[in-house]
């Protein structure tokens, strides 16, 4: 049974000598979408130049328009045998990772999508590397989902993210209301239905809206664990350094306790 792969996602001040992980999670500007800080393709290019010895995975989650497909693809063909693998959630990735003749290098990572054995199999037999089992569903269904289907890869911290939109939500409210709000902050918005805040961030390639609180199933993971999941991802937005540090950490030791030998 192979070794279950911790990634970590980080930002450019990242010191990654400190940190416990198998590997990182690097969003790219112009490419991904809703994140606190991006890598430049000159950090991207620094990166893989470096003498770190964990594997490096890239964050394309935008839904790209016709129009930037042929800076896509170019992005793809020039990256996507460089690094360990790219998590999507466009299909146009896929199908221009297909072109590139290496889809095995993906990894489906909506949030939302992946809800039951027989989706995780349909993205499974299109040649991906894996696919993220929704955190939005019951822990007996994503262990139940595992136990046949150990090559998904499950959230181990973070933000789950509700919404996201290619519209700009903060700024459409600001000009409603004559407000100047700064684009670079966090804001939160509440939910009258749920009496609950959601945390909401806009950049120039649309909305994100994330729950308040952190995920974090511990029971989940001891068990997904044993199960010889293949992946574990830790998010890094809403956490400062000292705590994403902290949060790796504790999951790397978790991984090293209940893996199977």
């Amino acid at each position: 049974m192979n070794k279950t792969e911790l990634i970590v996602q980080v930002s450019p001040n990242t010191l990654l000598r400190n940190l416990a992980t198998d590997g990182v999670l690097i969003a790219i500007k112009d490419f991904a979408v809703g994140q606190e800080t991006y890598f430049t393709v000159t950090m991207l290019d620094e990166l893989l130049n470096s003498t770190s010895n964990k594997h490096i995975y890239l964050l394309l989650n935008r839904y790209f328009k016709e129009n930037e497909l042929l800076k896509l693809k170019d992005f793809l063909n020039q990256y996507l045998n460089k690094v360990t693998g790219i998590f999507y959630s466009d299909p146009a990735v896929y199908q221009l990772g297909k072109e590139n003749g290496n889809v095995g290098k993906l990894v489906m990572a909506d949030n939302a999508l992946i809800t039951s054995k027989e989706e995780l199999d349909s993205y499974l037999s299109l040649g991906i590397g894996g696919a993220l089992v929704s955190p939005f569903i019951t822990n007996e269904e994503i262990l139940r989902i595992l136990s046949v289907q150990p090559k998904g890869m499950i959230m181990g911290y973070g933000h789950r993210r509700l919404a996201y939109s290619q519209r700009k939500f903060i700024t459409a409210y600001a000009n409603q209301h004559g407000q100047n709000l700064d684009l670079n902050k966090t804001y939160l918005i509440r939910e009258p239905a749920r009496e609950e805040s959601l945390k909401i961030r806009e950049d120039e390639n649309g909305t994100m809206i994330y729950e308040d609180k952190a995920y974090f199933e511990e029971d989940l993971l001891k068990s997904a664990l044993k199960q010889g999941v293949e992946k574990i991802l830790l998010t890094n937005i809403f956490l400062s350094a000292e705590e994403l540090e902290e949060k790796a950490q504790y999951l790397f030791r978790m991984k090293e306790t209940y893996e199977p030998e």
